[in-house]
């Protein structure tokens, strides 16, 4: 078995990798207790979770290789905050954004054949997830459903507790369901706002067909909700041709954005370039799902789910590069209050999970 260190030294990447220890690694019989977190380069990173507290058996390559795919692909592995002793744990938990989705244990990766994972499955309020299985699971079913193969599954029956356990052996399979609830979770956590809805052309059907409308007025506010005409031209014009925030000039990846949704605008909101900001299409899109928001001085603030590693992959934010006017600053305090309710509905779902 190797050593966390052993398998880090083996990659291709390790003249460059950095450590940066917290605290000591300590290996004893039968344990394992991790209590270091190492950085390696974004560029060539081989994903390793931090297992701060976890005192089962060392992960074995195929953990590893769990660990790997899944942090990969933007879910966390960490240890369980519950046990029977406090600040250990045999349990890690797989989390999407902070919800509790799946889970991990040494006595899985070390069975032969190993499972990936246990799968946590959807559960009403309060919590967000239970690990048993509703009674009368039917396993083929469940994997049409998911589209996987029904043999990566086993459904174990555990007759001291009366309840069954869903157990992933393959990774891909375990990959495929963790993405299925990401998909679920993703419009509560993200709420789609009106320039992502598709609901754009509906918009321009009922301006067409309001007979208290001008033809010119018609125009300019079909314009306006494509983010288009005279509305995206005032924001080139008063940002310079160049997004806010990142002062990028490729006018083909710019977005004329509202900063108060469309639906929630009267009709000169509509189309006042002061109720939208010139923005490239991620930091758009990031600001239309209430991830980011600016304040009215123009500095940044994040969601609490945007982590380090996606802030890597999106590139440097910052705040806006000019300091917004008075008229703005309105619009972007109605921003800031959508994104503050968003924030705290987000952590009630987190909590939540934990429970």
């Amino acid at each position: 078995m190797r050593s966390l260190y052993e398998y880090l030294d083996c990659l291709p990447v390790v003249q460059d990798l950095v450590r940066t220890p917290v605290g000591q690694t300590q290996v004893g019989v039968g344990t394992f207790i991790i209590k270091t977190c190492f950085h390696i380069p974004t560029a060539t990173r081989h994903v390793m979770p931090y297992l701060e507290g976890y005192t089962g058996e060392p992960p074995n390559e195929f953990a590893q290789r769990v660990f790997d795919t899944l942090e990969s692909n933007g879910f966390k592995i960490a240890t369980t905050t519950q046990g029977p002793v406090e600040g250990s744990s045999r349990t890690l938990r797989v989390t999407y954004r902070g919800i509790y989705i799946g889970q991990m244990r040494d006595t899985m990766w070390m069975a032969q054949p190993p499972f990936a994972l246990l799968y946590r499955f959807p559960a009403p309020a309060p919590r967000l997830s239970v690990a048993h299985a509703h009674v009368g699971l039917d396993i083929d079913e469940f994997a049409r459903e998911h589209g996987i193969d029904p043999l990566a599954l086993s459904l174990r029956f555990e007759s001291s507790e009366n309840k069954s356990y869903l157990r992933v052996r393959d990774i891909g399979a375990a990959l495929k369901l963790m993405q299925d609830w990401q998909r679920s979770l993703d419009p509560e956590m993200f709420p789609i706002s009106d320039s992502l809805s598709g609901n754009a052309e509906e918009d321009v059907r009922v301006i067409q067909n309001d007979p208290t409308k001008s033809l010119v007025q018609k125009r300019i506010e079909i314009d306006a909700r494509r983010g288009q005409g005279k509305y995206r031209a005032d924001l080139l014009e008063e940002f310079e041709n160049a997004c806010a925030v990142t002062e990028l000039t490729l006018t083909p990846a710019l977005r004329a954005s509202h900063i108060v949704p469309w639906s929630r605008s009267d009709d000169d909101a509509k189309i006042n370039p002061k109720n939208g900001l010139l923005l490239s299409a991620n930091v758009d899109a990031l600001f239309d799902r209430y991830l980011i928001t600016f304040q009215p001085d123009g500095s940044l603030r994040k969601s609490c789910l945007l982590s380090p590693r996606d802030v890597d992959l999106i590139g440097p934010l910052s705040g806006l590069k000019k300091l917004p006017c008075s008229a703005r600053a309105v619009f972007l305090r109605d921003h800031n209050a959508r994104f503050d309710a968003l924030e705290i509905q987000r952590g009630e779902h987190v909590k939540k999970s934990a429970k």
